[in-house]
């Protein structure tokens, strides 16, 4: 296995990925707990063969995961072992109207868990057909490496805020009120609670004060745009088929734009959750 970095912080990329399968997990995991995300171009694997390298990285979810997700996820077939039933997601815009042919705000995926797992899981994206390569650019911001860059001012009004999310499947439910910064459950490293924000069907629906008060969600926007200033916190994904993606949805928010697909054209994606490897939290 040959990899190199994408910044000196964070991301890393796979340039020979032939002996992937042989490679030592907790030390594959570490590596992504370290480098955040891992880019990749992958052979032209089938589902069980794609189900394997995610689990490589920690247990991918299984449909007790997915019971309160839209996502339609699918049994992929394990001659090898056929009581075990293994799980991935089929992701397009025909599949999903919500993603449809729409650009994408910035965003994380799974901030509220009501299964009782760990929120934001690792995620992984395996393109398989892309009709036009020079748009759907997907961009992740790095909130971990940004936030203490931007003004302190700003970081100082952010720390004194709650946010408040509901259920992005379910909208109007599963309403918590969280702390603007969240630490990583595994490096201990911290990170805001930035989302999808401010209308009826986002994760983040208002802010409070210290007294309580709400105070919308324009500091989310305005910290995200901060951020996304910051030097070397930003990648970008233009995508080919059999490109792989995974990273460690924690510290992340990220943002698509439009695929502007002709009629009856399909961008066409697999994916996974694959829950945290809690283990490896005594290794940072």
């Amino acid at each position: 296995m040959q990899t190199k970095n994408i910044f000196a912080d964070w991301g890393t990329e796979f340039t020979d990925m032939s002996d992937i399968f042989d490679q030592d997990t907790r030390e594959l995991r570490k590596l992504l707990y370290n480098r955040k995300m891992i880019v990749l171009h992958a052979p032209e694997w089938d589902k069980l063969t794609y189900w394997k390298f995610c689990a490589l990285w920690g247990q991918p979810w299984t449909n007790k995961n997915y019971h309160d997700s839209t996502e339609k996820w699918e049994v992929v077939s394990d001659p090898d072992n056929p009581t075990e039933p293994k799980f991935i997601t089929a992701i397009s815009n025909k599949i999903s109207v919500r993603l449809g042919d729409k650009e994408m705000p910035w965003h994380a995926d799974i901030a509220n868990r009501v299964d009782g797992g760990i929120q934001f899981p690792h995620r992984s994206i395996y393109m398989k057909t892309v009709p036009n390569p020079m748009a759907g650019y997907t961009y992740w911001l790095d909130m971990e490496l940004a936030y203490p860059e931007i003004h302190p001012q700003l970081r100082a009004r952010w720390e004194k805020r709650t946010v408040v999310q509901q259920n992005w499947h379910n909208p109007g439910h599963d309403l918590i009120e969280w702390p603007s910064m969240k630490q990583h459950p595994v490096t201990k490293r911290w990170s805001p609670r930035c989302n999808y924000h401010g209308i009826a069907d986002s994760w983040i629906l208002d802010t409070k004060d210290s007294d309580g008060n709400s105070m919308g969600t324009g500091i989310v926007e305005e910290l995200m745009e901060a951020m996304a200033e910051v030097p070397n916190c930003t990648y970008e994904q233009r995508w080919e088929p059999n490109d792989i993606v995974l990273y460690d949805n924690w510290p992340f928010v990220h943002r698509r734009t439009a695929p502007n697909l002709k009629e009856g054209q399909e961008r066409l994606m697999w994916r996974a959750n694959v829950d945290h490897d809690i283990s490896l939290a005594s290794s940072f």
